[in-house]
């Protein structure tokens, strides 16, 4: 792993924040995640005005703009031996941390099967920040594990299906696709998917109407759309990726391949 602090390489065994930093004590920083296709990172411009937006949603204070954050990741870039890599920025009142390492894709199965989801009940605070320390984003993935799933599904207390611990929702009815534009992190392959499907709706979904979809999937910056296609045992559809979730995975794969 590639460690960068305020522009200075750190062995990972040395990398350390202080004990008493308002980031390790009340979790006061954001980060991004980011992944390279073809050695390109994927919609940076998009992924920093996002950063930027989150920094500004906490009031943290920060002291490095964009373009000096550009800068310091084409550094990191270049030190890179990997083919394709995932990286991580981390803002904090100490500075800016760059975190990257080589990309693991995963299996092609996944694609091809689909994947298995699990209930989670909880709604983020400040949801539509990505904020480091989210614990019960960390739980909802745990719960998954745990319980042989891929992701978790976030349920608040109305019933309401939000979004994923680490992904946004996609589901289609009746050759309809639709996701929930309530206060929820709007992930930038989410957005990637409004402008390829076009014709995408807005609509908030009871988490028991969601099991009677016919298909679900989700969106996350290192793994691009994954088919759902069972939740909390309940098979989805017919139990394999359907037409209108392959039909944008080959879309979002010609996209990436530029």
């Amino acid at each position: 792993m590639i460690i960068h602090i305020n522009g200075t390489l750190i062995e990972e065994n040395s990398a350390t924040i202080p004990l008493i930093s308002d980031a390790f004590l009340f979790g006061e920083a954001v980060f991004e995640t980011l992944r390279t296709y073809n050695g390109t990172l994927f919609r940076l411009d998009d992924h920093l005005e996002r950063f930027k937006a989150s920094i500004q949603t906490i009031e943290l204070k920060f002291q490095w703009n964009l373009n000096q954050i550009k800068k310091e990741i084409a550094v990191v870039l270049e030190k890179s031996p990997w083919p394709d890599v995932r990286m991580r920025l981390i803002a904090s009142s100490m500075g800016l941390i760059i975190m990257t390492q080589g990309l693991d894709e995963k299996p092609s199965s996944m694609y091809k099967e689909g994947v298995k989801a699990v209930r989670f009940d909880g709604q983020r605070s400040f949801p539509t920040v990505k904020k480091v320390g989210d614990l019960l984003c960390y739980k909802a993935n745990q719960f998954a594990k745990k319980n042989g799933a891929y992701e978790s599904i976030l349920v608040n207390l109305n019933g309401e299906v939000t979004e994923g611990g680490y992904s946004n929702v996609f589901w289609v009815k009746n050759d309809q696709l639709f996701t929930t534009n309530m206060d929820i992190l709007k992930g930038i392959t989410r957005q990637t998917v409004l402008e390829l499907a076009e014709n995408c709706a807005f609509e908030t979904i009871l988490f028991k109407n969601l099991l009677q979809t016919d298909e679900i999937f989700i969106t996350q910056s290192t793994s691009g759309i994954l088919p759902v296609v069972e939740v909390e045992g309940q098979v989805i559809g017919e139990g394999v990726p359907g037409f209108r979730t392959r039909d944008l995975m080959q879309a979002f794969r010609k996209r990436t391949a530029l």
